[in-house]
């Protein structure tokens, strides 16, 4: 199994990346899962907080609140530790799980100490405002990852073209590695 974690601001095609990913590996004869970082904090907002699943300005700052301000500071390895047990009981079943919520040096190096290659992916979307506060902007969870020397790093404009481009290049990079 290899993870293939994606990084980038906030709507800046993370997930859209995750989707051709897979379905690109998947026509290669790959068994592929997709998972989030945050599908457990978003479970946890929804039923115990009582979000309603937009993510609007009242939203993000939900998810940051709970997922980074409480959850982190009191356990870093918090939510991946919650995706690398559940993965741990399935060992034979993916070849590659992608996570297009990576966000944080503790969700690479988790993956490092556990010896699992993980390949870091950076999403930037040129040209792109996202409709985060200044604050929302700011926080950690948009931040961290800034400095990082990532494996790969697609600069794309809009539209999904060039998206679609740098994927096959990735593509063509895991065929290599497994060459």
């Amino acid at each position: 199994m290899q993870i293939i974690g994606i990084s980038g601001k906030a709507q800046n095609g993370k997930d859209t990346t995750a989707l051709f990913l897979k379905q690109k590996l998947e026509n290669l004869g790959k068994r592929v899962l997709i998972v989030h970082y945050a599908d457990y904090l978003k479970t946890i907002c929804k039923e115990w907080f009582g979000w309603n699943g937009n993510k609007d300005e009242s939203g993000r700052e939900l998810l940051q609140k709970i997922g980074t301000n409480i959850v982190r500071n009191q356990d870093p390895y918090f939510w991946v530790e919650s995706i690398g047990r559940t993965l741990t009981m399935f060992p034979d079943y993916w070849d590659y799980v992608l996570i297009p919520d990576t966000r944080f040096l503790s969700e690479i190096f988790y993956w490092s100490k556990k010896e699992i290659p993980i390949l870091v992916i950076r999403v930037n979307r040129i040209g792109f405002e996202n409709c985060l506060t200044e604050k929302q902007r700011s926080h950690s969870s948009e931040t961290e990852l800034d400095n990082y020397n990532f494996d790969y790093t697609i600069n794309s404009q809009e539209g999904l073209d060039k998206l679609e481009f740098e994927v096959n290049n990735i593509i063509n990079f895991l065929r290599v590695q497994e060459d």
